[in-house]
Parts: C-alpha cells; sequence; structure tokens
C-alpha cells in the first residue's frame, strides 16, 4: 500500500490525471481485499471521478464491491454505465467485462435467462476484438455459465495454446 501512496504522489506532482486515476484504483482494490469496503469505495470513487472522460477504470470495480455489499441493484447499475462508457470509447474488451459482470450477478440472482443473455452478448463482443485468447475473467464467467442447469454450451476460447 506504501508503494500505492508514493505513485499517487508523483502522479499528483506530475499533474497527470490518467495516471491519479490508476493510482487511486490500486489502494481501493487492496481496501476491497482486506474487506475495509467504505476506504475501498473512497478510493474508486476518487478514480471514478478523475477517469470519467477518460475511460472508465471504477465503475467494475465499485460493482463487485457493491456485490460484497449485498447491493446488487447499485452493482447492475454500475455495470451497465461502465458498459456504456467503454461502448463510447469503442472499448470492446473492457466493455464485455462489464457485461459479463452483469451476468455473473444475474447467475448468482438465479436468473438463468439473463444470465446466459448477458452472457452471449460478452462473448460476441470479446469475439469482436480478434485479439486470441479470451481474459481469465471471462473463461471465469464462461466457466459460470458452463454449470448453469442445463447448460450444455461449450467454448474453446479458454482452452486455445493451453
Amino acid at each position: 500500500m506504501q508503494e500505492q501512496k508514493i505513485a499517487l504522489e508523483i502522479r499528483n506532482e506530475l499533474g497527470d490525471q490518467q495516471g491519479r486515476g490508476i493510482a487511486l484504483f490500486g489502494p481501493g482494490v487492496t481496501a476491497w481485499r482486506m474487506g475495509t469496503y467504505q476506504q475501498a469505495m473512497d478510493y474508486y470513487q476518487q478514480s471514478l471521478a478523475l477517469w470519467r472522460g477518460l475511460g472508465e477504470r471504477g465503475l467494475n470495480a465499485m460493482g463487485l464491491l457493491d456485490v460484497s455489499l449485498g447491493r446488487p441493484r447499485t452493482a447492475s447499475a454500475r455495470y451497465r454505465e461502465a458498459n456504456s462508457i467503454w461502448l463510447s470509447l469503442h472499448d470492446e474488451q473492457n466493455r464485455a467485462m462489464a457485461v459479463s459482470n452483469e451476468g455473473l450477478l444475474s447467475a448468482s440472482e438465479g436468473q438463468t435467462g439473463k444470465a446466459e443473455e448477458l452472457f452471449r452478448d460478452a462473448l460476441a463482443i470479446y469475439e469482436s476484438c480478434k485479439t486470441g485468447l479470451a481474459s481469465p475473467m471471462l473463461c471465469r464467467t464462461w466457466a459460470t455459465w458452463l454449470r448453469m442447469p442445463g447448460s450444455t454450451r461449450k467454448h474453446s476460447s479458454c482452452m486455445r495454446g493451453r
């Protein structure tokens, strides 16, 4: 955490808004993992304020934090906003991540039809990137999808290169 604070100080001195957003995000992840959710939310909100207009960094993370805090509706709204921002920036990989996070949330709430639709959307978005291997997060999403009742789905993106 000390290294992250030093990075933030350097970014502040340089006036680097994008770097400050990144530097604030790291301590938020650390605070979340340590279970200090309010502190994590504070870091994420500061990071998000800097990233709006530059892109999105904190909305997906804040959504995950909202899930941890038992606020699924707030999490869903954050994922949808992240999707909208990434769409406007033409960043399909991060957009796929936002959609898959909402799919995971739907699956965890037993909304399998909605989850499947969101997972299909995330997969289609990701495949439009044509970047090769799927990200580990999307592989976890598909693994969840495959375990859903009645699932006969298969996807090889997570297997290539192994």
